[in-house]
C-alpha cells in the first residue's frame, strides 16, 4: 500500500467558516438596563440639586431681607415697624418653604412652637420669641434690647434652619 497523502479525509473538509466578527451594536438588554438606570439616576441628581438650590435661595433671600429690616431698624428706630416686618418675613419664608406643612393655620403660641420645631439647634422657642406676639396687642413698649435681642434670634433661627427637599 503505497502511502499517498493526498487520500488523507482530512484534506477533503471545507475550510473553516468563520463566524462574522461580535460588534458593539446593538448592545445586549443589560447594556440597556444599564444605560436607563444610568440616565434616571442622573436626572433625579439634577432635579435633586436644583431643587435644594432654589430652597437654599430662599434662605438667603429671606437672611438678606432681614439684614435690610435690621439696617431699616437702626436708621429709623421703629420697633413696632421691624417687628411686624420679621414676623411677615418670617411667615412668608415657612409659607414658601414648607407648603405640606399646615403653617397657614398656627397662629399666637403654636406658631412660635411651630417655628421652634423647624430649627431645633437654634435657641428659639417661644419665650424667647414672645415678642413676636405683640404685634396683635393693641399698645406694647418696645426696649431696644428685645428688639436687638429677637433679631439676633431670628438670625441664629435661619442658621439652624436645615433646608430640606420634599
Amino acid at each position: 500500500m503505497p502511502k499517498n497523502q493526498s487520500n488523507n479525509p482530512l484534506d477533503q473538509l471545507p475550510p473553516l467558516h468563520l463566524p462574522d466578527p461580535i460588534s458593539f451594536w446593538p448592545p445586549a438588554i443589560g447594556w440597556w438596563v444599564l444605560a436607563v438606570l444610568l440616565v434616571l439616576t442622573v436626572i433625579f441628581f439634577v432635579y435633586y440639586f436644583i431643587k435644594r438650590k432654589h430652597k437654599n435661595r430662599l434662605k438667603k433671600a429671606a437672611v438678606c431681607e432681614l439684614d435690610l429690616l435690621w439696617q431699616s431698624y437702626k436708621k429709623d428706630n421703629d420697633a413696632e415697624k421691624y417687628v411686624v416686618a420679621a414676623n411677615r418675613l418670617l411667615k412668608q419664608f415657612v409659607l414658601q418653604q414648607y407648603p405640606h406643612k399646615n403653617f397657614h393655620t398656627l397662629s399666637g403660641d403654636q406658631w412660635l412652637i411651630g417655628l421652634a420645631e423647624l430649627s431645633p439647634k437654634s435657641n428659639f422657642n417661644p419665650d424667647s420669641a414672645a415678642i413676636l406676639l405683640t404685634i396683635y396687642e393693641k399698645e406694647h413698649d418696645y426696649v431696644g434690647n428685645d428688639v436687638q435681642a429677637l433679631h439676633a434670634l431670628i438670625a441664629q433661627w435661619f442658621k439652624g434652619l436645615r433646608i430640606t427637599s420634599c
